[in-house]
């Protein structure tokens, strides 16, 4: 006999999953969650009872109740429920017999035999003391009709009409020693009382066709009516139990394909796609355990990374109803083979920690109703954070390549000698994190509040995680080689806050990390002159820009799973800490998870635009203190609907490249600010929205909006080829050809620029060549292109006449040429038997006789041959912070010559290139002690004045 039961099979599989939703988020038991690793079982020592805590309340169970029949309503098939009854039959002595031989089964099975149809009513879900949970399945509209047949002497048929049966599947949860971990069984067997039954036999022909017409007058007689229900009733329970088995075997007995996927046991075989010893099914593992290597999860933040973590987790210690719901308690641990990149740490003891009574009842901390709660004790937390810790999942190595705006030049801004150091403003930055102490986890209430910009900020963040004596080493790529300018130790401080998807995914939130520093200490910095205390500044905005995507990658394949198509509604306040803090507690309802491309059209979209962007003078980027960061800033205006055709409220959420989303605001126009905006660069803005606290309607498609954080002006520099001039550009932040560039010839208008060489117009004196950046920065060149006479001569349209020096200069200072005359005149009367030297000496001192100061009547002459708007100069004849390059007065810079700041006047303090430009260095840049002044002329550090030192220190 073969019974039907798919479908009833889904009342089962519904209670059995309920004993197990913690396990996998699965339906089907945990034959999904495979586990890796070696192969080795976790160790005893090492695991952790009711590490985490699990409750169904009462109103869990009556929302299941409600809800589950609907569904099983579309999963059930047209033709309903069908059981069928084998037929027989034989010959004896010429007669021939038999019984349910007239139509085929209707289930597939092959051969005759009565099919019997039911259909499902509903079901009841009841959780009985101690430790039972029940369902009780309701079948109506029975009806069987069962042929009887003694040809040729009568025939007969069984009808058999009820309103309907209870079949009652009772599961007895137990949490045995010594492993405690969750077991169930079917001890007592379905539970059903075929009663109140129609019963009638209708005549079907033959010699004695009479008597059943007879006898259906006499069946309902109450002896005669128990006789016929109970031989029934014997003849469904086995196909009933066999069917109803056979589910249960499939749910918790070890599946396989060969004997070799079996436990190694005695007298172990793979029978029917299952592990069976003597006779008893090996049961299926609930839970999950394996090997994680969360150095994958990383790559993207610090590719190469390998940090392996074995864990556990089983639905075990304790199991029990009270309250009229479920609970249950799981054991959990983590443990991991130590890295070689941290110092050996004990691991945390284990014990297991006392069930909290808030997973005990039915309401929450706030005294409001819930239907799933989940608890995870702070002794967990602590394990997990050891294995991490002890597997390597902090020594992280940051470079250029994952924070593009991490460079020599970025950094300079705020490290000034950095860029002295490299002499390359795009050297590369690599950043080695070198954990030193275990990880410690605070748990809070996940709360917020507004900050002075009105923008939400955690207030009490849900988890604060502080990391002791994190070494951070700064490394830069010089000389073709990775050398470490310094190092930071220090205590990081993490605040997080949680929010999540609307598909239930976990979306870290990351607090002010301005004051994330304390007992800040310098270390290896002999080749830095910047102040240790810059350095310590300027690590929240290094943090900040990789410690969210480094939240992410731990956390973002974390999904909370749909529990036997339910889904968790986890609204804001839903999740918390409880119990002093010593319990990270969610506390939700449940409600039917969409189908596949349900409600996408209430999906909300958002809007979002740049309406300002504040970007401060370069010196304001120089750290001053923990919130220099909030000097620039971006102001967004945003928008968002959805499809509804509601005026809904909406709220929104935004992060800064590789940095956390915010809390949500309602605010339309918004101020962000970053610690990354400190890096100047190219900074991209994610926005999204959602309908006020209902995170089911986020955006899933948030918009992207591109910022340039730039405070400094491109470098242009004009270089005289035979041509004409070639003009070269650079810029800290935008490409080369992003840059916008003009040229002015005389006084004649700005006209754009095409090309990187400028021909002067004839007869312009001056050219001048400005670039524009992407922020709007401009910065120029300019060249004077009049080319001089002959050395002694004026040009052309020069007042003066014609040939000759046109008279020399007798005003204030005698020339040159006049003196020299004088003193070579006895000279040539002395030599006059050398002639032909005498001629030589003679034609030099005529050429210098005039020199460039001649002049006109009206007044003496520059000197045109070295004026800057005469085609030529001098580094004395250029403005402060210029030197003469090929003719011109043009701006200091060292990228590609690092030498050419030696023309700065800075002293004995020395100069330095920063992004491109010289500058000088400060004086006594380490300060002096009480009692003493700073030397300027030896810049040295020195007792009080001498008496031979001047004021301002002036020696």
């Amino acid at each position: 006999m073969q019974f039907r039961v798919r479908e009833l099979r889904h009342y089962v599989r519904i209670v059995l999953a309920l004993s197990v939703l913690t396990a996998c988020g699965q339906t089907n038991g945990c034959s999904g969650c495979d586990a890796q690793g070696d192969g080795e079982p976790f160790p005893d020592k090492d695991k952790v009872h009711s590490a985490v805590q699990v409750r169904l309340t009462r109103h869990g169970l009556d929302f299941l109740e409600e809800n589950l029949t609907p569904l099983l309503e579309q999963a059930i098939p047209a033709d309903s429920l069908s059981v069928c009854l084998p037929g027989d039959g034989g010959n004896v002595i010429g007669v021939q017999w038999g019984y349910c031989v007239a139509e085929p089964c209707a289930d597939g099975s092959g051969g005759n035999g009565c099919n019997i149809n039911v259909e499902i009513g509903g079901v009841d879900l009841e959780a009985r003391p101690p430790n039972v949970l029940q369902a009780n399945v309701q079948f109506s509209a029975l009806s069987v009709r069962i042929d009887v047949a003694v040809d040729p002497v009568v025939s007969c048929t069984l009808a058999i009409d009820g309103p309907g049966f209870v079949v009652g599947v009772p599961l007895t949860l137990s949490t045995p020693e010594p492993t405690r971990e969750l077991t169930f069984t079917l001890a007592e067997g379905p539970q059903y009382n075929l009663a109140d039954l129609d019963i009638h036999l209708i005549n079907g022909g033959g010699f004695f066709g009479w008597a059943c017409d007879v006898v259906d007058g006499a069946i309902n007689f109450p002896f005669i009516g128990d006789l016929i229900l109970g031989g029934l009733q014997g003849l469904l329970e086995g196909p009933l139990l066999d069917g109803i088995n056979g589910f249960v075997q499939d749910f918790t007995c070890r599946t396989c394909t060969v004997v070799g996927d079996c436990p190694d046991v005695d007298g172990v075989a793979c029978t029917d796609g299952r592990c069976i010893a003597n006779d008893v099914c090996l049961p299926q593992p609930l839970g999950v355990e394996g090997l994680i290597d969360v150095g994958d999860l990383l790559g993207g933040v610090s590719p190469g990374l390998s940090a392996e973590i074995n864990y556990h987790a089983v639905p075990g210690s304790y199991v029990a109803v009270e309250g009229g719901g479920l609970s249950l308690g799981v054991i959990a641990g983590a443990i991991s083979d130590r890295n070689r990149c941290v110092p050996a740490r004990p691991q945390p003891d284990v014990f297991e920690p006392a069930r909290t009574p808030l997973l005990r009842g039915n309401v929450d901390p706030n005294d409001n109703e819930y239907e799933v709660g989940v608890g995870i004790t702070d002794q967990i937390i602590g394990h997990f954070m050891w294995a991490a810790f002890n597997a390597g999942v902090l020594c992280l190595q940051i470079t250029s390549d994952t924070v593009p705006q991490l460079s020599a030049g970025t950094l300079g801004i705020a490290l000034p000698n950095l860029g002295t150091l490299t002499r390359n403003p795009q050297a590369p930055i690599g950043i080695t994190l070198s954990p030193q102490e275990v990880p410690r986890v605070t748990i809070g209430a996940n709360t917020f509040i507004e900050d002075a910009d009105g923008n939400p900020q955690l207030d009490d963040p849900l988890l604060t995680i502080v990391i002791p004596d994190l070494w951070l080493d700064f490394h830069t790529f010089m000389d073709d080689r990775w050398v470490r300018i310094f190092s930071l130790h220090a205590d990081v401080t993490l605040p997080i806050g949680i929010a999540f998807t609307p598909d239930n995914g976990i979306v870290p939130i990351i607090g002010d990390l301005g004051h994330a520093l304390s007992n800040v200490r310098t270390a290896n910095g002999e080749i830095m002159r910047d102040d240790p205390a810059v350095l310590a500044g300027l690590l929240p905005t290094i943090l900040n820009a990789f410690v969210g995507d480094l939240a992410n990658g731990l956390i973002d394949p974390i999904q909370l799973p749909d529990i036997m198509g339910f889904q968790l509604d986890l609204q804001d306040g839903a999740i918390t800490g409880i119990e002093m803090n010593t319990m990270l507690a969610v506390f939700a309802r449940l409600q039917r998870a969409p189908e596949a491309g349900a409600g996408a059209a209430y999906a909300v979209e958002t809007e979002a635009e740049v309406l300002d962007v504040n970007i401060p003078p370069t010196e304001d980027f120089a750290i001053e203190g923990p919130d220099t960061w909030r000097r620039p800033y971006v102001v967004l205006g945003l928008d968002a609907w959805d499809g509804t055709g509601e005026q809904a409220l909406m709220e929104f959420s935004w992060k800064v490249g590789g940095s956390s989303w915010t809390p949500f605001t309602q605010r339309r126009e918004v101020i962000v600010r970053n610690p990354q905006f400190l890096l100047q660069g190219k900074h991209h803005i994610l926005v999204r929205a959602r309908r006020v606290d209902d995170y089911r309607t986020l955006d899933p498609t948030p918009v992207e909006l591109t910022v340039v954080i730039d405070s400094q002006a491109p470098t242009v520099r004009l270089s005289e080829k035979a041509d004409g001039y070639a003009v070269a550009v650079e810029d800290l932040v935008s490409d080369a050809d992003a840059l916008f560039l003009e040229v002015r010839q005389g006084d004649g208008p700005w006209q754009p620029l095409d090309r990187r060489l400028v021909r002067p117009d004839e007869g312009v004196s001056e050219l001048r060549v400005r670039a524009t950046d992407e922020a709007g920065n401009v910065g120029e060149a300019r060249v004077s292109v009049q080319r001089a006479g002959l050395i002694g001569r004026l040009p052309p349209d020069a007042e003066g006449g014609g040939g000759g020096c046109g008279g020399c200069n007798v005003g204030e200072r005698p020339p040159v040429g006049g003196t020299l005359w004088l003193l070579a005149a006895p000279l040539l009367l002395g030599l006059r038997r050398r002639r032909r030297w005498s001629l030589v000496l003679l034609a030099l001192l005529a050429l210098i006789g005039c020199d460039d100061s001649a002049a006109s009547g009206d007044g003496p002459v520059p000197d045109a041959g070295l004026r800057p708007d005469a085609g030529g100069c001098r580094d004395e004849d250029c403005e402060r912070g210029q030197v003469c390059r090929d003719g011109a007065c043009t701006p200091l810079t060292c990228t590609d010559d690092p030498s050419v700041c030696n023309a700065l006047d800075c002293g004995a303090a020395g100069s330095t290139c920063t992004a491109g430009r010289c500058e000088c260095l400060p004086f006594c840049p380490e300060g002096c002690g009480e009692g003493e002044y700073c030397c300027e002329q030896r810049n040295a550090c020195e007792a009080e004045p001498e008496p031979e030192c001047g004021e301002g220190g002036a020696c």
